[in-house]
Formats: C-alpha cells, sequence, structure tokens
C-alpha cells in the first residue's frame, strides 16, 4: 500500500514537472511526453501542443488552408440561420456538412483562422492519439525493434499537419480508430463509428461497404490475397460507370464523383504528378513496395494461420483494403487511399513482430526497407514544416508573436 502511495506521489510530481517545463516551453515538454507516451497526462501534453500548432498555423496561400481560411471569414459574415444551409439538400448535394458546421461554429466566435485549425488540431489530434495508443500497448507487450520501426512509421503516416486538409485526413483517423475497435471487439457501434467519416469526406462511404462486406465474410485470407493481386493488374476504370453507380446512389454523391473525375480535374493531377520530384514517386513506390513485399513474407511464414486473433483480423483487413486502394488508385486522387492501406499495413507489420515472430535483432526485409523508412521519415517531416510556425519550437513568450508575423519553419529549414 505504501510503495503504490509511493508511486502514485511520484507520479503527480512527474507530471508537476513536466506541466511547468510545457508552460515555459511547449516543444521541450511534448518532446518530453513522448517518452512515457502510455501516461494519460503525457497524451493530454501532446495534444495540447498539437492544439498549438493549429493555433499557431501558418497558412500557405496555395494550399487548402487558405481556402478553409476564407471560408471562416465568409462564415463570419452570415448570420445564425445559413448553419441550417449545411443540412439543406443533403440528398441532393452534398452529405459533406461536418466541416461547414465546425466552420460556421467557430465563425460565431472569430474569424481569426488559428482558432479554427486549434479546433480542427483537437479532433485530428485526439483520433491520433487514441489509434496509436492502441497500437503502443501491443507494443509494449514485446518491444523489439521490428515492431518499432512500424510505430515510427504509424507516427508519420498521417501526421498533425493534416488538418490542412482536414476533411480527408480527419477521416482516414476517425475510419482508423473505428475499424481498430471492431478489430479488437467486433461490435456494431465500432462501424457505426467508422460511418461518421463518411459526413466528413464522401469518399469514406465505399470504405464502409468494404467494412460490412468484411464483417459479412470475415477472415478470408486467401480470397482477399488473391484479389489484391489480381487488383494490382487491372490497369484501367471505366469512369463513366462510376458515374453511373455513384449517381444511383444519390444525386450529391454522383455531383462528388463528376468534380474528381472532370477532365479538367483529370488534366490538372496529371499536371501535378509529372511536375512531382523524383523522390516524391519513389517514396510513394517505395513504401507500397516495402510494405506488400512484408505481406507476402507474412504470408509465406505463417500460411494464414496466426497464433493472435487480433493480427489474424488486422492481416485479412489489410489485404481486403489492398484491393480497395488498388483499384482507387486509377481515378484522379485516388492515390490517397494507399495512406490508409499503409495505416493498417504498418499496424498488422507491428502486431506480426509483437505476437507471431518474436525477435530481437532487426529482419533481413526491414534492414533492405530502411532507406525507404528514412526516405518517407524525411518526406513526411518537409511536409510538416510548411505549415509549422517556427514560433512553436521556441518559449512561450515568443509565440504571441505568431500572431502578427507568423513564419514558417520550412522557410527557415529550406
Amino acid at each position: 500500500m505504501k510503495t503504490e502511495s509511493n508511486l502514485n506521489k511520484n507520479l503527480r510530481d512527474n507530471n508537476a514537472r513536466l506541466l511547468i517545463l510545457f508552460i515555459f516551453w511547449p516543444f521541450l515538454g511534448f518532446l518530453l511526453s513522448l517518452k512515457d507516451f502510455q501516461n494519460k497526462f503525457n497524451q493530454k501534453i501532446i495534444l495540447i501542443f498539437f492544439v498549438l500548432f493549429g493555433l499557431l498555423f501558418y497558412v500557405n496561400p496555395l494550399q487548402d488552408g487558405q481556402r478553409r481560411a476564407d471560408g471562416l471569414k465568409e462564415a463570419y459574415n452570415q448570420p445564425f440561420e445559413m448553419a441550417f444551409n449545411a443540412f439543406d439538400n443533403l440528398y441532393k448535394e452534398s452529405v459533406d456538412f461536418i466541416e461547414p458546421l465546425i466552420i460556421f461554429s467557430v465563425s460565431r466566435f472569430t474569424d481569426f483562422y488559428g482558432v479554427l485549425f486549434g479546433v480542427y488540431a483537437f479532433i485530428f489530434g485526439g483520433l491520433m492519439i487514441y489509434y496509436l495508443n492502441r497500437v503502443h500497448l501491443h507494443f509494449l507487450k514485446f518491444p523489439n525493434i521490428n515492431a518499432f520501426i512500424f510505430l515510427i512509421l504509424l507516427i508519420f503516416v498521417n501526421p498533425i499537419n493534416g488538418i490542412n486538409g482536414f476533411r480527408m485526413w480527419t477521416a482516414a483517423w476517425i475510419f482508423s480508430v473505428g475499424v481498430i475497435n471492431y478489430l479488437h471487439e467486433a461490435k456494431w457501434r465500432h462501424i457505426l463509428f467508422a460511418s461518421i467519416a463518411t459526413f466528413l469526406h464522401f469518399s469514406f462511404g465505399p470504405l464502409i461497404v468494404l467494412l460490412l462486406i468484411y464483417k459479412l465474410l470475415g477472415n478470408r485470407t486467401l480470397l482477399f490475397a488473391i484479389l489484391a493481386i489480381i487488383t494490382f493488374f487491372i490497369a484501367e476504370l471505366n469512369i463513366k460507370q462510376v458515374h453511373t453507380i455513384a449517381e444511383h446512389i444519390s444525386p450529391a454523391t454522383g455531383s462528388k464523383i463528376n468534380a474528381y473525375t472532370d477532365e479538367r480535374y483529370i488534366e490538372k493531377v496529371a499536371n501535378l504528378k509529372n511536375q512531382s520530384a523524383w523522390f516524391v514517386t519513389l517514396n510513394q513506390k517505395g513504401i507500397l513496395y516495402y510494405t506488400v513485399a512484408l505481406l507476402v513474407i507474412i504470408y509465406v511464414r505463417t500460411r494464414g494461420v496466426f497464433k493472435n486473433r487480433v493480427t489474424d483480423n488486422f492481416y485479412s483487413f489489410t489485404l481486403l483494403l489492398l484491393s480497395f486502394a488498388n483499384i482507387s488508385a486509377l481515378l484522379p486522387s485516388g492515390g490517397r487511399f494507399y495512406t490508409i492501406f499503409n495505416i493498417f499495413a504498418f499496424t498488422t507489420g507491428l502486431l506480426y513482430y509483437v505476437y507471431e515472430v518474436k525477435k530481437e535483432k532487426i529482419e533481413l526485409i526491414n534492414w533492405i526497407g530502411l532507406p525507404i523508412v528514412f526516405l518517407f521519415v524525411i518526406f513526411t517531416f518537409r511536409l510538416f514544416t510548411d505549415p509549422a510556425s517556427i514560433f512553436l519550437f521556441g518559449p512561450s513568450f515568443f509565440m504571441p508573436t505568431a500572431f502578427f508575423e507568423n513564419t514558417s519553419l520550412q522557410s527557415l529549414l529550406f
């Protein structure tokens, strides 16, 4: 009893010291919080740091963040009755009503975009921390270098700068949180939670259907592996057929699909791909080949039979998700679903090395993959530096300067 009391006192003292450090130098407090991530207090410190990231968000006029900042100013000058427009013609015009409601709610108090991105960061960061915590608890069962590689990849796969494209990447975490809970507990409420992603970004509708197919079929590892292989060889998708299917679902879905498959949009996306630097393509292809190679190795070793039920569930669902990602990649901007696939592939890799193959030393596949992992981390960090304010990383008394003359970390480093 006395030992437990001493432990609680030490924990309170550590939390107090961490809080004091965070108040004076938030970034240092954030880094120290990562050391004991499973501590709930540390997770709250991390979340507050994410909110600070949003409050000090540097808006690049060429990116989505500028459109959201402009949308907030426009909403600020609208009467309260306009809030109900998010629900008007929900079936005919748009199913993505969550973000307009968030923007309108914030606009009732301020037109300063930092507050909006602070709210975005709170939602996005909370979901991200929840998912990483669930995975981290598995990692603690048998910490090893192979599993650690995939934990690092999970941290960087959809980081906090994703609030720049709030709809898609927050929806990705909503879906992921719903699915990780479902793959652990197999309860309907987790599917319903994952379905919320559809009302943030319409494109998650097919993923919910995919989740329902998985619920119906269960772990059909061989079938899903064959489907994944077949979809790698599909070279073209009938856009008109996609339009027809979308129109049958609802006019709103049809309108959204038309916007993403319009010839001008297709040409714009194609031009952006052609202008991409070589390391962008290498990063995307490299991480895909690495994860697919790992999934193949896992199947060869296990023959689809796993010791741990959660690993089995993740492996099967990840294979099914790979099939969807391969097909969606044939559409303009459809390649973004490989990020969703990566979230589950990285989690599968971690679970595999924790429960199935308990090796202390790094495996050959991961030795080979280290340059790919390194490029992935560097590339993701490079994207992070664009919306990150330099004032986020200094002592707290410098932070108010960002509200008058903000500067991107990218301008300092690159």
